[in-house]
């Protein structure tokens, strides 16, 4: 006969199991590269953005929420969205043109809802007074 111990460890087993989240069917090739593609247009997208020194077209492909980080050149930028765009138009208002290109993009799939983005975007600026950067 099973102990009072075992029966309360099979029981809480049975009520984890079923109170815990829910899985998700596998996704399957077809939705990761519907996603991938996704992704990458969006990513393409910000690089013809920021070419066109266009904040208002960047501005819809970042995040809303207050948990919002940026990291760039291993720095992360703890602000909101709205304080990034400000950032932008700050920056921009010093500059004639933008060229920027990704470079190496990739997009890992995790979950129908996560994805991570990894890529290097590389870009040459002329400031207003004529001065190129890269």
């Amino acid at each position: 006969m099973a102990s009072r111990a075992q029966r309360f460890s099979v029981l809480l087993t049975i009520a984890l199991v079923a109170c815990g989240p829910g899985t998700r069917p596998a996704l399957t090739d077809a939705q990761r590269a519907a996603i991938s593609d996704s992704i990458l247009g969006i990513a393409r997208g910000f690089a013809d953005a920021a070419n066109a020194l266009d904040v208002g077209q960047i501005a819809p492909a970042y995040s809303s929420d207050p948990a919002f980080t940026w990291a760039t050149d291993g720095n992360l930028l703890l602000i909101t969205s709205d304080s990034l765009m400000s950032l932008y138009r700050g920056v921009y208002r010093g500059f004639r043109k933008m060229e920027s290109t990704w470079d190496t993009l990739r997009v890992s799939v995790l979950d129908p809802d996560v994805a991570v983005l990894s890529g290097a975007l590389h870009f040459t600026v002329t400031d207003t007074a004529g001065k190129t950067m890269r």
